[in-house]
């Protein structure tokens, strides 16, 4: 009867152990920040990186939005385009020049690099 109990409480932490190490967090760890792939990410993780400050995007991929490699800058592109709502995308696609330097905060010329990539995102949703 002991010995009966000790196995199964002994599955049931080995299962549990097994469980954890394949949490959503885990899978996220296993990006290349070369080549990161939104395929590898669920919908939770793409909202989770899309509310990421722009430095902790730098961290990850090792380097300034500046020398991204376009692996990179597509990554960027495709979360922060599917972290948008329907609505948001349509709206977004109809801005204007002075909704966009609105949003950015002057005219194109003085926009950062991750301003530029979600721009070009989203104009490449009203072309497709």
């Amino acid at each position: 009867m002991k010995r009966n109990l000790f196995i199964l409480l002994t599955g049931i932490v080995f299962s549990f152990f097994g469980c954890v190490a394949i949490t959503p967090a885990a899978v996220a760890q296993t990006l290349d920040p070369e080549k990161p792939n939104i395929e590898l990410l669920s919908n939770e993780q793409i909202q989770e990186w899309n509310a990421k400050p722009i430095e902790e995007w730098n961290s990850f991929f090792g380097s300034k939005t500046e020398t991204w490699n376009p692996f990179q800058m597509k990554f960027y592109e495709d979360v922060s385009v599917k972290a948008l709502s329907e609505e948001e995308k349509e709206k977004l696609m109809n801005y204007q020049d002075a909704d966009w330097e609105e949003k950015f905060g002057g005219t194109m010329d003085t926009w950062k690099i991750h301003q530029l990539l979600f721009y070009s995102a989203i104009l490449n949703l009203a072309v497709n």
